[in-house]
């Protein structure tokens, strides 16, 4: 099951990325707490998911490109996500998600996860 998210930020994609690029950082996924990160591997709890661990895939500065995927969850079988910076006129960020992932019937659950986490980014931003 693959769910894509586009949002416009009114913002540059570097600031964007001072904070989802940052593997440490978990404040701007509401339901996300006591991040823990090796280098490689984030482990972190999630509400209604519990403890999850997600390994960087890929992590490209230059593009502003991170993609992880879901290794330990009780719930998620197969997962990849990438999440893409774009920069558009005037110094407007496109911010691209995509989630990749079975069973299917945790679509509500990680939609909802998506939109809810770019509610957030938007007041870690100070953007609402």
């Amino acid at each position: 099951m693959l769910v894509t998210i586009d949002k416009i930020f009114d913002c540059s994609p570097e600031t964007i990325w001072d904070i989802v690029g940052n593997p440490e950082r978990v404040d701007w996924v509401p339901s996300a707490s006591d991040c823990v990160f090796d280098g490689s591997i984030r482990r972190f709890r999630m509400e209604g998911a519990g403890k999850l661990a997600e390994k960087i895939v890929k992590r490209e500065e230059s593009e502003m490109e991170l993609q992880y995927s879901v290794i330990e969850s009780p719930a998620v079988v197969k997962h990849l996500a990438t999440i893409r910076l774009i920069l558009i006129d005037d110094g407007k960020t496109r911010f691209k998600w995509d989630q990749d992932f079975e069973p299917s019937e945790l679509e509500p659950f990680i939609r909802k996860g998506m939109e809810d986490s770019l509610v957030q980014l938007d007041s870690v931003l100070g953007l609402d």
